[in-house]
């Protein structure tokens, strides 16, 4: 009798041991299926990219990206480099046009958020966002941006697109581009301006330190009158944005901490960061700018 309940009690230990294998399988299935439809599994991929490409417009504002290991990514990284016109659209995005439509087999579906680099195939066009968007069947992600994310809603006219190496960029080039990173102190708020590698620019650089007085002008923009001319190279301008550094004339810098659109003529000196500041510092009563390096 003892060894009879013995066997079945062996047996049904053994039956509970195979559903349990079974079990585990079926779960391991499930998994690896889940991760083969979900769209936000396979967009993992782009933790194995080494793919990263600088979109740069003719005042030298910068955007640096990372593209994720897509069908998508990779034939569009395959035409570069590129130079093309990049346009607004909506209120949250800037589009440009690659040389031809690109593969979007197996490509993840794009979060339409700020920062994202994307494809909408039905337009064939590519989708830099500097704002959350709505989300679309047929936009594919492409990429997200690493440097510069706030320089995307600055893009205008002709951009070049490159692919990116850190080890292209040589010592000296970081050092000239060090250089010309120098400060407005407004107060006790210090601003970084980027200075373009220009004649005037240069020009401007070379009579810092130097101390001003600013005075604020339609509730967009910043401005001063210095007692020497710089040498100019004035663009007509249809759109003025926020961070641009400009010369009016041949003496008269001006920080624009708004987008406005515009008819003037203006040299363009570089970039101001954390433009939005400059009108709260006004108001604080700062009524001159201390230009330095």
């Amino acid at each position: 009798m003892e060894i009879k309940v013995w066997y079945m009690k062996n047996h049904f230990i053994k039956i509970l041991a195979v559903m349990g294998l079974l079990l585990c399988a079926g779960c391991t299935r499930q998994r690896q299926t889940a991760g083969k439809n979900n769209p936000t599994d396979r967009g993992t991929v782009k933790e194995e990219s080494t793919m990263e490409i600088m979109i740069q417009d003719e005042h030298d504002t910068t955007v640096r990206f990372v593209l994720f290991s897509s069908p998508a990514a990779k034939s569009f990284y395959e035409q570069l480099p590129l130079r093309v016109n990049v346009e607004d659209y909506s209120d949250n995005e800037k589009i440009f046009h690659p040389l031809k439509e690109l593969e979007t087999q197996d490509t993840p579906q794009a979060v339409a958020s700020s920062g994202t680099l994307a494809y909408y195939k039905p337009w064939n066009n590519i989708v830099l966002f500097y704002e959350n968007g709505q989300p679309s069947d047929t936009l594919y992600a492409l990429g997200e941006a690493v440097s510069g994310k706030d320089n995307i809603k600055r893009l205008q006219g002709m951009i070049n697109i490159t692919k990116y190496k850190n080890n292209t960029v040589s010592q000296k080039q970081k050092v000239k581009e060090e250089q010309r990173r120098v400060k407005a102190l407004i107060g006790t708020k210090t601003f970084t301006l980027s200075l373009h590698d220009s004649e005037s620019a240069r020009a401007f650089l070379k009579r810092f330190p130097m101390t001003v007085t600013i005075q604020e002008l339609n509730g967009n923009e910043l401005f001063a009158y210095m007692d020497e001319n710089l040498p100019t190279d004035a663009q007509r301008a249809t759109k003025i944005h926020t961070g641009d550094v400009k010369l009016f004339g041949r003496d008269c810098p001006m920080l624009f901490y708004k987008d406005f659109a515009t008819a003037y003529s203006y040299t363009s000196l570089g970039k101001v960061d954390d433009a939005e500041a400059l009108a709260q510092a006004w108001k604080e009563g700062n009524k001159e700018v201390i230009f330095t390096y």
